[in-house]
């Protein structure tokens, strides 16, 4: 397995309060790595590194704990003719952790042009006890795993055509999958079944179950909004804020004059319509 670069060195924290208490010395280790994932507290992150998983405070790098990782068995791919080849899984990385687990992902090298990779997910408790690993799809890029609403997981990758995703359970069981997503670094879940996300120019809409995709024309909603400008505002989508029955993109719009606004577009979680 490729070890991913870190730096370990040993430090001391000295710990006391006053004058008169006796001054103690405690070893920790602080690690630093180039890849990390910060957790849903807020204050740690995690990391794979070397043949453990790591839990560290986030901003000092001084590790919580460490616990083995276990590496996904190699693919044994046939050739023809008696030959095998012998595919490892090599890059490691955490890319998401619940209230009950941590998921690291796993990627071996299938083919070099389009490249392309086996992508294996693996599951460990909050405290970093192993429990399985289960090798999903081929992927063209590094997934993305969200939490959704009702407990699921679901994993986004870039494909050989299109975006592809798989819903899994919390045994790591694919329970639905298909492609075609809007997949974009904003991506968030309305519900389960439905995500929304924005790029320069629209905010999209997107309906795992029914495959549906709504585009809303923002570059069009700003132009009617400024019907006397001379020159066309600029405009940058900073968030967006969901709701149950409708979701608000936070836009900020620059005008020629240089004078920028804050404006709220409000939208239809169902429809895509602009609402008043």
């Amino acid at each position: 397995m490729k070890k991913i670069l870190f730096l370990m060195v040993a430090a001391l924290a000295i710990m006391g309060c006053s004058k008169d208490e006796d001054v103690k010395d405690e070893a920790y280790e602080l690690v630093a790595f180039f890849n990390t994932y910060n957790s849903k507290d807020s204050i740690h992150c995690y990391a794979v590194g070397g043949d453990y998983l790591y839990k560290q405070e986030r901003g000092s790098n001084k590790v919580v704990w460490k616990k083995p990782v276990t590496v996904p068995e190699a693919i044994i791919k046939d050739l023809g003719y008696g030959e095998k080849e012998v595919i490892r899984y090599e890059y490691s990385f955490v890319t998401l952790d619940t209230d009950k687990y941590i998921y690291t992902c796993w990627l071996a090298r299938e083919s070099s042009y389009p490249a392309t990779y086996y992508c294996n997910i693996g599951l460990y408790s909050v405290t970093g006890e192993f429990i399985k690993n289960k090798k999903i799809f081929s992927v063209a890029s590094m997934p993305k795993l969200i939490e959704l609403k009702d407990g699921d997981v679901i994993m986004v990758a870039r494909g050989i055509d299109s975006y592809i995703y798989a819903v899994i359970d919390e045994n790591v069981n694919i329970i639905k999958q298909g492609e075609n997503i809007p997949y974009l670094d904003d991506i968030k879940f309305i519900n389960s079944s439905q995500c929304i996300t924005y790029d320069d120019n629209s905010i999209i809409f997107f309906n795992l179950n029914t495959q549906k995709k709504t585009e809303v024309n923002v570059a069009e909603y700003i132009d009617n909004k400024y019907p006397n400008e001379e020159h066309k505002p600029r405009y940058v989508i900073k968030d967006i804020e969901v709701g149950l029955r409708y979701s608000v993109a936070h836009i900020v719009v620059t005008l020629y004059s240089g004078e920028a606004e804050n404006i709220e577009m409000k939208l239809n979680n169902e429809t895509g319509e602009i609402l008043k």
